[in-house]
């Protein structure tokens, strides 16, 4: 199935993808979509990939207002089982994700993942990849895993900028990259 769906959408077996997936089960954990359609537009003018997205049924209006705004794009969103959707992510370079099922399939076939957490804990919640970024920024309300923000604002995932999506995948696309380990990642304290 996966093999015909590509095929159809003029996808070849030696092209690179890119796999964005821009919902989750709850829009709390979902950065803006307008971040979504930066980071493709600069990904397309950057770097000969194809940008495919996917996610949920539910998520379709996402694809539709990512499709308004960027052209030569392949939209899976919807048109997967879970089973498919691991194996179009096994064909990937690399998965940009919310903190959403997409991220937990992506951890199990350990595809290269650029996690955009918010309200959650990615202590708890992933991506367990061995190559992986998590963006994500430490407020004092951070992880209040909470399906509303009591705030109104939802900063946590709003300060995360495309251009950190956009560095991180330059990362990801170089073989060689190594992440830091633990002996060479500055420990911070914030003061407020």
């Amino acid at each position: 199935y996966i093999e015909s769906l590509l095929k159809e959408e003029g996808i070849s077996r030696e092209e690179s993808l890119i796999v964005i997936s821009p919902g989750a089960r709850s829009t709390t954990k979902q950065w803006p979509i307008e971040n979504f359609i930066e980071v493709i537009k600069i990904l397309k003018k950057e770097l000969n990939v194809r940008i495919v997205l996917v996610g949920s049924q539910e998520e379709t209006y996402l694809s539709q207002k990512i499709k308004g705004e960027v052209e030569n794009i392949h939209n899976f969103i919807g048109k997967t089982t879970i089973p498919q959707l691991c194996v179009i992510l096994k064909k990937a370079k690399i998965l940009i994700t919310n903190d959403s099922a997409v991220l937990h399939c992506g951890s199990a076939v350990n595809i290269p993942t650029i996690a955009i957490f918010g309200p959650t804990d990615p202590i708890k919640y992933g991506p367990l990849a061995e190559k992986s970024f998590v963006l994500r920024r430490m407020l004092t309300c951070v992880p209040c895993e909470k399906a509303q923000c009591r705030y109104g604002h939802r900063k946590c995932l709003k300060l995360v900028k495309p251009w950190e999506v956009v560095e991180a995948v330059r990362k990801l696309m170089v073989t060689d990259y190594q992440l830091p380990t633990t002996e060479q990642v500055y420990k911070r304290i914030l003061v407020i």
